[in-house]
């Protein structure tokens, strides 16, 4: 892990991190107990280039809950037992796979915690994952959160500070074309663009959830993956590009996740 000792880029790390185990993206992230707030580090998507990404979500409030600032370093979270918890909890909710989130699984390692902030480890699959990939990554796990507890001092700010002058997956290039159009240019999945609709129409995520006989963090799940294609970074400025009468979207690119 040279990047950690200043030797190479955090995004070369992940981007050989991903191709390892198959994954689509690799999130780096800090989460802030005192802001509550959530930072990218660092982040490498393959999908660059094909679908928006100036606006990269993270699943991991969703995965994490309660847990985000007291996990274990070490410890791997699934979104796939958060959905099938939350599955059991709503019997009468179990959905078609249309009604899952367009993202197949998301894991979030723990690297490390402390008095106030919290660094996690974030991988994405738009597929279903290969069983091997997956023990692959618990295998590197404690190799990834013993190189990051041992890493160069200021690394870490260094990256922030990066980020911040250069934003992760920008496009250079954007058309304008409708958000909610037939056409679909944001490649939103059936029901991601039946959620954008019901939340057009000025229901909650709980009014919503109860319509669609869903469990509400499904439909969070949901809201996750609309926010990475469409570039809205919260449900306000979703709402605001629905009723906007142009939407900048990369010219000619869907998401690979679409279902």
């Amino acid at each position: 892990m040279n990047a950690l000792h200043g030797a190479s880029e955090a995004q070369d790390v992940l981007k050989s991190l991903v191709h390892l185990v198959r994954a689509d993206a690799a999130n780096l992230l800090r989460a802030d107990e005192t802001t509550d707030r959530i930072r990218y580090v660092a982040r490498h998507d393959v999908g660059a280039g094909r679908f928006l990404t100036s606006a990269p979500y993270t699943y991991l409030r969703e995965i994490m809950g309660a847990s985000l600032h007291v996990a274990r370093p070490g410890s791997i979270w699934c979104l796939s037992e958060v959905i099938a918890a939350d599955d059991r909890a709503h019997s009468d909710g179990l959905g078609s796979q249309t009604d899952r989130p367009a993202i197949s699984e998301a894991l979030i390692l723990t690297l490390a915690t402390g008095k106030s902030r919290a660094d996690f480890l974030e991988i994405q699959f738009c597929s279903e994952p290969l069983q091997h990939n997956l023990d692959l990554l618990r295998v590197l796990s404690g190799t990834l959160v013993t190189c990051w507890q041992r890493r160069t001092p200021l690394t870490v700010k260094k990256w922030l500070v990066r980020s911040q002058v250069n934003p992760v997956g920008k496009p250079s290039q954007t058309s304008e074309v409708v958000l909610l159009d037939a056409n679909n240019p944001a490649g939103l999945s059936r029901a991601e663009f039946r959620v954008c609709s019901m939340l057009n129409q000025g229901m909650t995520v709980k009014v919503i959830a109860a319509t669609l006989a869903l469990s509400e963090s499904t439909i969070r799940c949901h809201l996750s993956s609309i926010f990475s294609k469409t570039g809205a970074t919260c449900q306000v400025e979703l709402l605001g590009l629905m009723n906007a009468a142009h939407v900048a979207i990369a010219p000619g690119k869907t998401s690979a996740c679409t279902t």
